[in-house]
């Protein structure tokens, strides 16, 4: 496990999630070129998300699986 921890820019994150339905994990499903995930480079599709929590709606805190 890991923590990943971005800050929102104006396309968001940058990336997009599939899954949590029917107690399925949620996972990371595509990393938007040059968005903050990307830039981090700490988060990678395929990822779960296992925590997520928002300070002012800038920053954003995961705890991640892979």
């Amino acid at each position: 496990m890991r923590r990943v921890v971005l800050k929102k820019g104006p396309s968001g994150l940058g990336f997009n999630i599939v899954g949590g339905e029917e107690d399925e994990g949620i996972f990371v499903s595509f990393i938007l070129p040059g968005g903050p995930a990307d830039v981090s480079g700490d988060l990678h599709k395929g990822d779960q998300l296992l925590s997520v929590s928002a300070v002012e709606h800038l920053f954003h805190n995961f705890i991640t699986y892979r």
